[in-house]
Formats: C-alpha cells, sequence, structure tokens
C-alpha cells in the first residue's frame, strides 16, 4: 500500500513523517530525491546547466543561491526547473516504493505538492497534515525567516486547505503540541491497520 504524506508549507508534514519512521515504517522524501538528483544525476545536471548557465553549479556543487533568485524572479523559470526535475523524481520515487513494496505493507512518500501536482491518484491513500492559517504563518517565520507576505504568496500558490481536506483520505490537524500531535499520528496507524 502506497501512502502519500502532504500539506502545505509550515503544516508539519515533516514531524509527522519523522514520527511514522520512528514507528519502523518507511518513509522516502521528494525533496531529498530531488537533491540527490540535483547533485548527482548528470542528466538533470547538464538540464540545469543549460537553462540556467554556468553559474548554476560550482565546483559541481549546485549553487542554491543563484536558482533560488532565478525562480524567485521568474515563474517562467521555476516552470522549466520543475519539468527538469519532476519527471526524475517521479521516476525514481517509483522504483524506491516499488523495491519497498516488496518488502513491507505499508510504503510512505512526503511530497508537498501532491494535490496540485496531481498525483493522489498515483497512490492508496493520501494523508493530509494541516494546521490553522497563522499557526503555520508563525512556524515558517520562526523556521526560515521569512516575511509574512512572502509566506501569503507561497501559501496563496498551492491549492486552498479546504479542498486539501475534502481530497485527503485522513486528515492530521496539527494546531498543538507535539506530545498531541504522537498521539494523531498514533491513532492514524492503528486507523490504518483497522483498514
Amino acid at each position: 500500500m502506497k501512502i502519500a504524506i502532504t500539506g502545505g508549507i509550515g503544516s508539519g508534514k515533516s514531524v509527522v513523517s519523522k514520527i511514522i519512521e520512528s514507528a519502523g515504517f518507511k518513509v522516502f522524501y521528494a525533496d531529498l530525491i530531488a537533491k540527490e538528483l540535483l547533485a548527482n544525476d548528470d542528466e538533470v545536471k547538464s538540464h540545469i546547466i543549460k537553462l540556467f548557465g554556468q553559474q548554476a553549479y560550482i565546483s559541481g556543487q549546485l549553487n542554491k543561491k543563484f536558482i533560488t533568485d532565478s525562480i524567485f524572479d521568474d515563474k517562467d523559470f521555476l516552470n522549466k526547473l520543475n519539468n527538469i526535475i519532476h519527471p526524475r523524481v517521479l521516476e525514481k520515487s517509483e522504483e524506491l516504493m516499488l523495491f519497498e513494496e516488496k518488502r513491507s505493507k505499508w510504503v510512505f512518500y512526503e511530497a508537498a505538492l501532491i494535490f496540485e501536482a496531481k498525483r493522489e491518484t498515483t497512490f492508496d491513500l493520501v494523508l493530509l497534515v494541516t494546521a490553522n492559517l497563522e499557526i503555520r504563518i508563525k512556524r515558517i517565520q520562526e523556521r526560515d525567516g521569512k516575511k509574512r507576505k512572502d509566506i501569503i504568496k507561497i501559501i496563496n500558490s498551492q491549492i486552498p486547505e479546504d479542498l486539501k481536506i475534502i481530497l485527503a483520505h485522513y486528515v492530521i490537524y496539527n494546531n498543538s503540541g507535539l506530545e498531541e500531535l504522537n498521539g494523531e499520528v498514533k491513532q492514524f496507524l492503528t486507523w490504518l491497520k483497522n483498514r
């Protein structure tokens, strides 16, 4: 059974993923797969250099600041970057999950944009982690030091939470502390076992 863990920025989906991992389950992270491909996949690297120029990599390492600045200023660059990296991430994710499915009853995959990328149908179940808007904004400000207006811009670029709640198979509301969140995840895993 393939289970997607998703949620908007600041929702706490990564914390939920870590709790699930600590309960003994395998979780694949879309962001980590993307980072690994950007660092080590020659085909991906050559496409990135073609798109952004030689400044995209410095001594073989991805020039994150340069890329981030480029895509922040130009949506077209962001779309082109996504077109390079997303298909490879999907391909690699499928490979990894297929291998893990042979060994485990459940395979988890954490990604922010499951609904936005219209990938929900490729999973048996989608777990949504959500939180109140102000709580999410505060978390991102504390974690990343981002300005409120920039956070709102990111949130507004994602599918609205109320729609995600309707589309998801299970929802964890992460508005309290870690202890409560642990309890919510435990309830989810119990619900999963009884399905």
